[in-house]
């Protein structure tokens, strides 16, 4: 009866691996995110740890380097003392068979070759590593180690891991080399020559190649020259194609009359010149022999032509003058160019942006005739208009600081005794009290009754207002237009005077007035117009919010009725009519300009329409 084999060994899976379940989220885990005073703390330690490997691997290759010129020396003390010892030994050939006879029992069969001359192949303790194949350095043959001798646990762990590998290169026989500094003296010449003058170890790759066939006594056999079976003999798949040749059958010496032939059945006049052909073909096509290259095309760096910097275009100059106008045209600019930008600036639903060069071209077509002046984006029409239009904006807030001045100064009715009640007054003229959002100075008639009730007249048509916007604006024309005359209303100059008197009651906060010099104390577009703003909503998601200072009047404002529009401007003609500060001009011009720009109303979730209580 055969006997029984236990049953074979079935693959199963590591323990440590049993509970582990790479991939899978951990929903039990109660290990808290360590702090980043806690993280520093270890990435500190192991920049020490790491620092500590590092210079205990460079003592051990000194250690190393030392040991190994102690031998050095050692061994040239030895070959001084003993130059006997330097005999060439004699080769015994028949000491190492060729693997037909086999050596006796008990007998070393590389006994003889141990003795090899010293004074070709250095001495029996001389560092010899075996070849490589990659030409780096390898561990010696008696045991030696690059590095220093690691520890129990080390050569335990490097077990454990196998063929796994390394990360990082350990240090090898060229960074011994390296760290040594000390090289031993040459011993006393008697007589034979060494092969190097450097008395360093080095590893001599032919002598270790035919030291190691002596010890095994490997012995290559040449090949046979006979012909591989299919194939003709004399055929050598190697030649090139214009030296090939087939031999004949005269040379081949076959039997005529016999069906076997080298290769198969061979007709008569046939041979293999297609086949080797063939063959040589494909191996030069896979070589590229057989590729075309195409042509290289070289590609050129074409330069633009250099555009002229603006100073350039300005004739050195930093901004545009008058004198850079087409000649002859300086007087009709400022006269009638520059109220016909106001008149259309004022128009626009958001009086903060620029004209167009639309916008210019039909104002400069209207004065000069069409075509007679071609308009650019960034030539002397657009940059004089835009600093006239500055200036202009700039007017309303001096008209609307000059207003309250005027009016707190006067101290109407006694009411301000001191500066507590000036900061008292300005803080509920401007503070905002209802929904839609309104502020006091808004309304020509904000009265409050003592049950609290407010009754607010007249929308945008304040005192203050009123002066701003016929001071600011209107005094640039000869007479104000009626509202019959107007196709489009002064929006954008309404919105501008508003603004004004808000941004000049911000001087008068503390009961004195306190200019603020600072970027954010103008009044310009940065701080009144309509821009885009980045908050963080109250879930923490940063978005993006429009934040309409300027539109937030449109749809108001837009709403007003022809008899609205009569009480604004017949309080304008009655405050111009009163002073004496209107300037003249050569050429009457109403705010009734023709324009074809229609501004779109901007989508808003807070749009509100204030209400006058009389209506």
């Amino acid at each position: 009866m055969p006997p029984k084999f236990p049953p074979p060994q079935l693959i199963t899976t590591r323990s440590k691996n049993k509970t582990t379940h790479p991939g899978k989220p951990v929903l039990d885990a109660r290990q808290a995110r360590r702090s980043k005073q806690e993280m520093e703390e270890v990435r500190a330690q192991e920049a020490q740890q790491a620092q500590e490997e590092k210079n205990r691997l460079a003592n051990n290759l000194k250690t190393v380097a030392q040991i190994e010129d102690e031998l050095l020396q050692e061994d040239i003390d030895r070959r001084a003392s003993n130059p006997h010892s330097e005999g060439a030994a004699s080769f015994n050939p028949h000491s190492h068979a060729t693997g037909d006879v086999a050596s006796p029992a008990g007998s070393n069969p590389f006994a003889d070759t141990i003795g090899v001359d010293e004074s070709s192949e250095g001495s029996q303790d001389e560092f010899r590593p075996p070849p490589c194949e990659d030409g780096g350095s390898s561990e010696s043959s008696d045991g030696e180690s690059e590095v220093a001798v690691e520890s129990e646990e080390e050569r335990t762990s490097s077990k454990k891991r196998g063929s796994k590998k390394r990360k990082k290169a350990r240090p090898g026989r060229q960074d011994v080399v390296a760290v040594r500094e000390t090289t031993a003296q040459k011993p006393p010449t008697t007589g034979r020559t060494h092969d190097s003058d450097n008395l360093k170890r080095k590893a001599d790759e032919v002598q270790v190649k035919s030291r190691t066939s002596e010890h095994h006594g490997t012995k290559r056999s040449k090949k046979s020259n006979q012909p591989p079976s299919g194939l003709l003999p004399g055929w050598d798949r190697n030649q090139s194609r214009a030296t090939s040749s087939v031999p004949t059958r005269d040379v081949i010496n076959v039997d005529e009359d016999s069906m076997v032939q080298y290769g198969g059945l061979v007709e008569d006049g046939e041979d293999d010149g297609v086949e080797q052909a063939a063959v040589s073909l494909k191996s030069d096509v896979k070589a590229g022999v057989g590729k075309k290259m195409p042509s290289l095309i070289k590609i050129t760096e074409s330069k633009a032509a250099p555009q002229p910097t603006k100073k350039e275009v300005r004739n050195g100059d930093l901004k545009w003058r008058l004198a850079h106008l087409p000649p002859g045209t300086e007087n009709t600019f400022t006269n009638g160019i520059v109220p016909r930008a106001k008149a259309k600036a004022g128009e626009q639903v958001n009086a903060w942006s620029e004209l167009t060069v639309e916008q210019v071209q039909g104002i400069v077509d209207e004065v000069y005739g069409a075509g007679s002046h071609k308009v650019g984006g960034s030539d002397v029409w657009c940059g004089l208009i835009s600093y006239r239009l500055s200036n202009w904006r700039n007017g309303f807030g001096a008209a609307a600081a000059s207003a309250v001045k005027t009016y707190i100064e006067s101290n109407p009715d006694g009411m301000f005794k001191s500066q507590s009640d000036i900061a008292e007054f300005v803080q509920l003229y401007t503070e905002i009290q209802r929904k839609p959002p309104t502020v006091p100075f808004h309304w020509k008639v904000w009265e409050v009754d003592d049950n609290g009730k407010v009754t607010k007249k007249g929308c945008f048509q304040n005192q203050l207002i009123m002066y701003t916007l016929a001071h600011a604006h209107f005094s640039d024309f000869e007479d104000v237009p009626v509202v019959a005359k107007l196709k489009i209303k002064p929006v954008g100059a309404l919105i501008l005077a508003v603004q004004a008197v808000e941004h000049a009651f911000k001087s008068w906060t503390t009961g004195v007035y306190v200019k603020n010099s600072s970027p954010k104390g103008y009044f310009s577009g940065d701080n009144y117009g309509d821009k885009v703003m980045k908050v963080t909503g109250k879930d923490g998601r940063a978005k993006h919010v429009n934040n309409r200072q300027a539109t937030q009047y449109v749809p108001t404002i837009e709403a007003f009725e022809d008899r609205h529009w009569e009480s604004i401007l017949e309080a304008v003609r009655e405050i111009l009519d009163a002073s004496n500060s209107k300037r003249k001009r050569s050429r009457s011009l109403s705010s009734r300009a023709s324009s074809d720009f229609d501004m779109e109303e901007p989508e808003a979730e807070d749009n509100y329409v204030l209400v006058s209580d009389e209506d």
